[in-house]
């Protein structure tokens, strides 16, 4: 039994630009209304520090084309 079919991405999809997490991560400085279709991810503060801090997604531009971006932040210390 496969669990890729159209039906599934068409799900996963429609999640993924439904999150509500990170509007200042990879949505942060985009246009309003731009369709990113996103998943983040981050760890809890150890020592003054943030050791991981992603996004991963997909972005829609305005002729169609969709645009994938992982941004994986390690060890960070500023906001």
């Amino acid at each position: 039994m496969s669990f890729r079919t159209p039906e599934h991405s068409a799900i996963l999809n429609e999640w993924m630009l439904e999150a509500s997490s990170g509007p200042k991560r990879i949505k942060g400085l985009l246009p309003a209304g731009t369709p990113v279709a996103h998943k983040t991810g981050s760890s809890g503060v150890e020592w003054g520090m943030i050791p991981a801090t992603n996004d991963v997604g997909l972005i829609t531009l305005p002729d169609g084309r969709r645009l994938a971006l992982a941004v994986f932040v390690a060890n960070a210390h500023a906001d």
